[in-house]
């Protein structure tokens, strides 16, 4: 049932992400490696 409540929320765009951090498109590989090392909270993001 848990999983069907997920994939509604997910469906109906109301699940959020917790982001890690935002790195500007320059900082390209310190985001990378921030995304590929361990005890990461949330996503890595990448912005113009």
């Amino acid at each position: 049932m848990a999983v069907a409540k997920d994939l509604l929320a997910l469906i109906a765009g109301t699940t959020t992400l917790p982001v890690e951090a935002t790195y500007p498109l320059a900082e390209v590989r310190a985001a990378v490696a921030r995304a590929e090392s361990s005890g990461r909270y949330g996503k890595v993001m990448i912005a113009e």
